[in-house]
């Protein structure tokens, strides 16, 4: 049972059938609590916070949500319908009505990525060949036999597990010979060469050497992560510093000997 005053989160259960609210009914205030509702969700609506079309809870989970009778939200409910801020129809679910908002709405999320017809990014495999069937048996079997501890933090580097799989897997694939101590996981190729890179820094390397034509998020990442005093563009082919006028003796590196010397 909530507090006095104290905002109640709409739904908190996995029973969610409409968004996530957070309401404050004042049970010592002289005003009813369907009234209290009526404003709260009112102010949603006029505000934006709650879009035209919007599902909203059920009248039965929105009262048990907050502690009250089902007759206290069917009130308040009533009154926002009668007046066009609610919707309900037979069958449905009772929605945001198609008043517009008072207030400017939120702007919704965009996307910083360009979209094409077809895609040609070197740095992005065939996802429609993605296994999601065999991924999501491995992940169901995984979860289901992983500790709850294993659902937290855990060693920043990987679990051990599975880094001990990743370099057998190399070693048996790659012909490597890595230490699996000695192994970083990351969340991605890019993550990776931004701590590759600080890496380098910290070991005074001081220029780094870019391939052009290349993937100008190279360029974007060695920049951005305080790497590099300089970065070089390569306009010919192979890992040699010499191939973007950089001195063997500046202790230079391009992109491919450091990916290269990461997997030694």
């Amino acid at each position: 049972m909530p507090r006095k005053g104290e905002p109640v989160d709409l739904l908190p259960g996995a029973d969610k059938i409409g968004p996530e609210l957070l309401l404050g009914l004042d049970r010592s205030s002289s005003r009813p609590l369907h009234e209290q509702l009526e404003t709260a969700l009112r102010d949603y609506v006029r505000s934006g916070r709650l879009a035209p079309h919007a599902k909203v809870p059920s009248s039965r989970a929105l009262a048990t949500s907050l502690g009250v009778s089902r007759g206290v939200v069917l009130e308040a409910y009533s009154q926002l319908i009668a007046e066009g801020y609610l919707v309900s129809r037979q069958g449905a679910p009772t929605r945001v009505g198609s008043t517009p908002s008072i207030e400017r709405p939120p702007v919704p999320a965009g996307t910083l990525e360009p979209e094409y017809s077809h895609g040609f990014d070197p740095g992005v495999p065939d996802l429609a060949a993605f296994p999601r069937e065999q991924w999501a048996r491995s992940l169901r079997a995984a979860l289901r036999g992983a500790p709850f501890a294993a659902l937290g933090h855990g060693d920043p580097r990987g679990t051990p597990e599975l880094r001990n799989e990743l370099m057998s897997y190399l070693g048996r694939v790659r012909g490597a010979a890595p230490e699996p101590e000695h192994t970083l996981v990351s969340a991605g190729a890019m993550q990776g060469f931004a701590a590759l890179c600080r890496v380098l820094r910290q070991r005074g390397i001081e220029r780094i050497g870019v391939e052009q034509p290349g993937w100008n998020r190279h360029r974007v990442i060695a920049e951005g992560a305080e790497r590099a005093r300089r970065v070089a563009s390569c306009t010919a082919f192979g890992t040699s510093p010499a191939c973007c006028g950089l001195a063997a003796s500046s202790r230079a590196r391009t992109v491919a000997e450091a990916f290269a010397s990461s997997f030694r």
